[in-house]
C-alpha cells in the first residue's frame, strides 16, 4: 500500500497544477499517507463486501 501511494503522489506531482501538487505531496508525507491508507482500506472493504469491484480494463459482456 506504500508504494501504491508514492506511485501516485509522483505521478500527481508530475501533472501540472496546484490542487494536483498539494494532493500528491500528501501521498507522499508518512503521517498524511497514514490516514489516507486507512480510508483507502475501508473504501476496498466497503467494495469488496458490496461486491462492486470492477476494473477499468475490464467489464463481463452482457449476454443477451
Amino acid at each position: 500500500m506504500d508504494g501504491f501511494c508514492n506511485i501516485v503522489g509522483a505521478i500527481l506531482l508530475l501533472i501540472p497544477g496546484f490542487l494536483t501538487d498539494l494532493i500528491g505531496l500528501c501521498f507522499l508525507v508518512p503521517y498524511s499517507r497514514a490516514v489516507i491508507k486507512v480510508w483507502m482500506k475501508q473504501w476496498l472493504q466497503k467494495k469488496l463486501d458490496s461486491g462492486n469491484v470492477s476494473f477499468f480494463w475490464f467489464y463481463p459482456r452482457r449476454r443477451e
